[in-house]
């Protein structure tokens, strides 16, 4: 089937992802459904590494610290039309200390330094190599 070369007037910047949404929908492809999938599955993959990879720290009786669990996934619809997702902890103050490493001071005084634990750094390249790949496979069973 040959194609046409279509004119797409963009006009407003702001409108360019409508514009070609609306395209796409005539075509009998659903762009915005096939990148919420996918948005949707790899957040919810990343929080499984993330609880997977976490540095734990075993309690009195055996079971872990709440920061390997306390990973979190959201997405929601910003005003503009547009998915944003956010993968968090929720005791989000340990995260930039657990990865980096950080002093340890005793008075005032550094004493040692903490060992990093680089966790999330590895989720996020994951992060970053995958959606693109689920959202393109998504497209093509639409």
């Amino acid at each position: 089937m040959a194609r046409e070369n279509v004119e797409i007037p963009i006009g407003d910047p702001s409108k360019f992802q409508t514009t070609i949404d609306s395209y796409l929908r005539e075509l009998g492809i659903d762009c915005e459904g096939a990148l919420d999938d996918a948005i949707t599955e790899t957040g919810k993959e990343a929080v499984s590494r993330l609880q997977a990879s976490s540095p734990t720290r075993q309690a009195k009786y055996g079971k872990s610290t709440g920061y390997a669990r306390s990973w979190r996934f959201k997405k929601v619809k910003s005003r503009t039309g547009a998915i944003e997702s956010k993968v968090y902890n929720e005791q989000g103050n340990l995260t930039h200390l657990l990865e980096n490493g950080h002093p340890i001071m005793r008075d005032g005084v550094k004493v040692g330094q903490a060992r990093a634990f680089p966790h999330i750094e590895p989720v996020n390249q994951w992060v970053q190599s995958e959606l693109p790949r689920k959202f393109a496979e998504k497209m093509k069973k639409n």
